[in-house]
């Protein structure tokens, strides 16, 4: 009977550190899942927002579960916010030129980027060579990004955007149709 009850002090020892080690182990877990990506596309206030990472990167949006995720550094600047994260505690920090972390509808929201207009030659073609409808600088709204060296255009959360260099992006506000009599052809990854 002696060694009966050291058996069961022992399994229930083991069973009580298991349930309390449990929660600790089970925050650092590593979760495999299944990564859904449909091309999401995220817009503020009606205007493309093209997520991007620390390196400039494009970072595409993905589902897992029925559950959207976006990159929150490309989501923060477009808000106008700054990310930092602290390896110590694994925090994501946002603030704004205030100090807050919070983003309310009064808040104010930073531009994407200022239009810059090249003059044109009067031939719906710029002094650069380029069509009125395709800028280098990202204007507030636009319906492509040109890549100017291979000549190929995509949909701006298409994954291929963040590998184009920096000398050879520019942005249409033009159609499908326009840009390819204009000699350019679509991607065949996003396929606009």
């Amino acid at each position: 009977m002696n060694k009966i009850n050291r058996v069961l002090t022992a399994l229930l020892i083991v069973a009580i550190l298991a349930a309390l080690a449990g929660p600790a182990i089970a925050s650092n877990l590593t979760k495999t899942a299944t990564l859904t990506y449909r091309d999401i596309k995220i817009t503020l206030d009606g205007q493309p927002v093209v997520p991007t990472d620390a390196g400039g990167n494009y970072v595409e949006p993905f589902i897992i579960d029925g559950t959207t995720y976006l990159p929150v550094r490309g989501v923060a600047s477009a808000l106008g916010l700054d990310v930092s994260w602290d390896a110590a505690t694994n925090t994501v920090g946002l603030t704004s030129g205030t100090g807050s972390a919070t983003v309310t509808a009064a808040s104010p929201v930073t531009p994407l980027s200022p239009i810059v207009t090249t003059p044109t030659t009067g031939s719906g073609t710029r002094q650069d060579g380029l069509p009125d409808f395709i800028t280098r600088e990202m204007p507030a709204s636009y319906t492509y990004v040109v890549n100017l060296h291979t000549m190929k255009f995509h949909e701006p959360a298409c994954r291929s955007v963040g590998d184009i260099l920096p000398e050879n992006i520019a942005y249409s506000t033009g159609t499908r149709d326009q840009l390819i009599a204009a000699g350019y052809s679509p991607c065949g990854n996003c396929k606009p």
